[in-house]
């Protein structure tokens, strides 16, 4: 197990951990409500990846998404070739610019990537 959190720069972020379910961590200040901060070491994705293709990798990492996506692209990992099917659940706070599930489809697209999506809206 590695000890740290998959961002779009490496170095240390705050990271707001909900004090009664620490498996929910965020960048977003959204989550400080009932949570505490704590530094974390943040890593770039590519870099933790085998050489190998990934035959499945599933995101759920709370609000950053788009940027773990934008430095995969970067890195030239963002590709069929190396995923080979990926599963993102897209946060939506406040925070974060704009519609990121639109400029993740927009990047996914841009990747030429098949895609297959569905949208549950939360009430």
């Amino acid at each position: 197990m590695i000890n740290a959190a998959v961002g779009g720069e490496p170095g240390r972020r705050m990271l707001s951990i909900v004090d009664d379910n620490s498996v929910i961590s965020s960048f977003c200040t959204e989550r400080a409500e009932n949570s505490h901060q704590q530094p974390t070491e943040v890593l770039r994705l590519s870099t933790l990846l085998p050489e190998c293709p990934v035959d499945l990798m599933k995101m759920d990492i709370e609000g950053a998404e788009l940027e773990v996506l934008r430095e995969l692209a970067a890195s030239g990992t963002l590709s069929p070739a190396r995923i080979k099917t990926l599963v993102i659940e897209v946060h939506r706070f406040p925070s974060l610019d704009g519609d990121p599930l639109a400029a993740i489809l927009n990047l996914l697209d841009r990747k030429s990537t098949r895609l297959n999506s569905s949208h549950i809206p939360l009430s």
